[in-house]
């Protein structure tokens, strides 16, 4: 949060503001800052992954060439574990981690940043969820981690409990 104080003679509105405090962060956005989160989260205020260049530079695929775009997917195991490494730097330090780009727009994996731990989504408001629960969308995160295949259940619920995979929350 911005703490803006009026310069001397100045408004509270326009150019007149003065900040007292902006919090600093790091954005996340290629594979050596996510395996520095530790470090970055000690002196940050907040972390922020930037998951379309995470994805393209991890995987090391052109995310806009219509050929090779397909390979390029938030659920492949190196993003999920590179994400996982931010978070749970983010929870040792006491520092929050959200998530910009493509990935916390799509439903699916919004639900698996949300059971990954993730609280901060930055989407457009036409990607909204629906009610999800945490247990669901962490038994999610944890069967994409596994090698088990990950299925939607009829009843709508995320995952079929059946497919749950030791994680503690499951």
């Amino acid at each position: 949060a911005l703490n803006a104080q009026p310069l001397p003679g100045g408004t509270t509105s326009g150019r007149g503001l003065r900040a007292s405090s902006i919090p600093l962060g790091v954005m996340i956005e290629v594979p050596s800052a996510a395996v520095m989160a530790e470090e970055f989260a000690r002196e940050a205020e907040f972390l922020s992954i930037g998951t379309n260049d995470l994805l393209q530079y991890s995987l090391a695929v052109d995310r806009t060439s219509r050929e090779l775009a397909y390979l390029a997917s938030p659920f492949d195991p190196a993003i999920l574990r590179l994400i996982e490494l931010v978070v749970s730097a983010g929870e040792r330090n006491g520092r929050p981690v959200s998530v910009c780009a493509t990935m916390a727009s799509d439903p699916l994996a919004a639900a698996l940043l949300i059971g990954l731990g993730l609280r901060g989504l930055v989407l457009a408001a036409s990607a909204i969820l629906r009610s999800v629960s945490f247990d669901s969308s962490r038994r999610f995160f944890c069967s994409l981690l596994s090698s088990e295949p990950t299925t939607i259940c009829a009843d709508e619920s995320l995952l079929c409990p059946s497919l749950s995979h030791g994680c503690s929350n499951a």
